[in-house]
């Protein structure tokens, strides 16, 4: 009778298992770093990223919308987490308005403005973006949110527009003055905060201020105040407003020659600083905070002018 030959057992070579083990994760590791992560990061670049070239190209539905002679605001949500935010742009709806040199487009006034903004109204203004007037009225085309704007890097031709943080209405001055605002404790915190408002702002950098850049400005201002003049009706009260009210701007021409002088002294004093240039009920906003636990108010300024440095350059 035969018997079957024993096999003898495997013996596993453990150091040769290892080192194999370490190849085949060698292989996946040059695998995974120039094969799939760059197949990944092409994908979600496609997917989710349009570049700059291609902005604006998103579509926005516009919730709401306000137009007046220059600005124009439309209210959006964000496609991210559905915020509500609103867009400021600048449109040339009175082409009176631009000759007369009253406003001026500029990228570097529109950042320097938006900067301003940004310092007196925190967590407002959320960046700039590109913006396209869609041919459907109730949709705007824009781009990528750009948090921190370079000049530089804007592009020509390309109309921007500032975004920011939709507020509550109830938050405007002009409807909080019906409210406790309207009392003398209320009289005495704007008082307080706009006078801290004050404090932060910064000396004139732009020669603003000097005579020489004052009589353009007033002359500017008496050639408009005599187009109004001449707008008005003849009737049997006023038969010709230019020679009952011109002589306002003769006096105004003779006290600029006087006290030019005087407008020196106060600009190398240091008094001719970057202000607001259009403080008002409706561009001040009373926000609630909270410091230590303990429920207070603060006063943020929204909409500086931002189209033309002669109107914001301010004696103080």
């Amino acid at each position: 009778m035969e018997t079957g030959r024993r096999t003898a057992p495997t013996i596993i070579d453990i150091p040769l298992l290892l080192n194999v083990l370490l190849v085949l994760k060698g292989i996946v590791n040059i695998f995974e770093d120039y094969v799939y992560l760059p197949l990944m990061k092409i994908l979600y670049r496609t997917l989710f990223f349009v570049p700059p070239s291609c902005y604006p190209k998103l579509p926005y539905t516009s919730e709401e919308e306000i137009i007046s002679t220059t600005p124009r605001v439309i209210f959006i949500r964000s496609k991210h987490d559905k915020q509500k935010i609103c867009l400021k742009l600048w449109q040339r709806y009175d082409e009176k308005v631009f000759k007369a040199g009253l406003v001026t487009r500029r990228a570097d006034y529109l950042l320097e403005g938006f900067e301003f903004n940004r310092r007196f109204a925190p967590s407002v203004y959320l960046g700039i973006t590109p913006v396209k007037l869609s041919k459907d009225p109730r949709k705007i085309l824009r781009g990528k949110l750009i948090e921190n704007p370079e000049q530089t890097k804007l592009r020509k031709g390309v109309e921007y527009a500032l975004v920011m943080k939709r507020l509550p209405g109830a938050w405007r001055l002009d409807k909080q003055l019906c409210q406790n605002i309207g009392t003398a404790e209320g009289m005495k915190f704007l008082a307080k905060e706009v006078a801290c408002m004050h404090k932060k702002l910064k000396k004139s950098l732009l020669d603003k201020g000097k005579p020489e850049c004052i009589a353009p400005k007033l002359a500017l201002n008496r050639q408009l105040f005599e187009e109004a003049l001449r707008s008005f009706p003849s009737d049997h009260f006023t038969d010709n407003y230019i020679e009952n009210y011109g002589w306002i701007g003769n006096v105004m021409d003779r006290a600029c020659n006087i006290y030019t002088p005087y407008f020196k002294q106060r600009y190398e004093n240091g008094h001719i600083k970057r202000c607001h240039g259009d403080l008002k009920a409706t561009n001040l906003w009373i926000r609630p905070k909270k410091r230590n636990g303990e429920e207070l108010q603060e006063l943020i300024a929204l909409d500086c002018v931002d189209f033309n440095p002669d109107f914001c350059y301010i004696d103080t």
